[in-house]
């Protein structure tokens, strides 16, 4: 069945261009999901994740620096496990292509409050070159969860007006989906990802975004993102034991009259390639040899940003 452009992840499922909420867990290979809303056992940064405005979610880079989605609505307060962090005025960066169009991407600097679980963070690294086809990386968000931990059997047929999605077997010639339906509820949940696509290139709300996508794959324990996920991080292994900022959600890419609210099984989620946009952001935000030099640290300290 054919892929096309869903919705991005901030409002609903409305099959229109960008991506939003929950994370759909990728299952344990039995056709479940598990709940995976505490840090995993490597955590990349799990507590570095929160809600951005009113529809999206945001990752905190350092020294007071989020990033997220553009389309994200609402963008001055980022809020993480309880704790709001609003906007300092007049640091709003929206980022840009090579070819300076604009792209998807929004960084704003937040005020710390003595409160905040992100006081003392170091600065995240960015990737420095794509991924690769089949890397797995870890993906965090604040999206709308599954309504159901087990999988729902979809039954689909060719018509000559477009796929018919049934939940009970119509017999005859059909393809047979499963999937999960969204709940209403928000919560931060973190699931597998593994590079499905590369040179993926979409219009997100008018902006040209340059990237990649993974695929929902619950056979291998691989998610998908959902509404409200939009500007949410992945995060790829270093090869050193650590990890790198690789990509921010922006869509859902589904299938033709896919039912409203609900994941399947071979759906993908687009992501942009931080890479691509990592030297604007540094351009930004202080590189690791620069606060060295500002904090005369000893250089131990500064092997890699976590």
């Amino acid at each position: 069945m054919r892929l096309a452009l869903l919705a991005a992840l901030t409002t609903g499922f409305a099959f229109a261009d960008t991506a939003g909420a929950a994370i759909i867990s990728g299952g344990a290979g039995n056709g479940s999901a598990p709940l995976n809303n505490t840090a995993p056992a490597n955590d990349p940064g799990f507590n570095r994740v929160g809600t951005v405005g009113t529809n999206g979610t945001g990752v905190y880079l350092g020294d007071g620096w989020v990033l997220t989605a553009s389309h994200v609505n609402g963008k001055n307060i980022f809020v993480v496990d309880g704790v709001e962090h609003h906007i300092i005025p007049g640091t709003g960066h929206n980022l840009l292509n090579p070819d300076n169009s604009p792209t998807d991407l929004y960084l704003f600097k937040v005020a710390l409050p003595g409160d905040s679980p992100l006081q003392g963070m170091d600065l995240l690294e960015i990737a420095m070159s794509g991924p690769t086809i089949n890397n797995v990386g870890v993906f965090i968000g604040t999206g709308l969860t599954q309504a159901q931990q087990q999988a729902l059997t979809w039954y689909v047929v060719n018509t000559p007006d477009g796929l018919q999605w049934h939940t009970t077997d119509p017999g005859g010639q059909r393809s047979i989906v499963t999937g999960f339906q969204w709940s209403d509820q928000r919560e931060k949940r973190w699931a597998e990802m593994r590079i499905s696509e590369l040179n993926h290139v979409h219009d997100i709300s008018g902006a040209t975004v340059y990237g990649f996508a993974t695929r929902f794959d619950m056979s291998n324990g691989f998610g998908n993102a959902a509404v409200y996920d939009s500007g949410s991080p992945l995060f790829l292994p270093d090869g050193q034991n650590g990890w790198v900022l690789a990509g921010i959600a922006h869509a859902v890419l589904g299938f033709e009259n896919q039912p409203a609210q609900t994941t399947m099984h071979g759906n993908l989620t687009f992501w942009s390639d931080l890479s691509i946009y990592r030297d604007q952001i540094l351009a930004v935000i202080p590189e690791p040899t620069t606060l060295l030099l500002l904090t005369g640290a000893v250089p131990l300290l500064f092997r890699r940003r976590n």
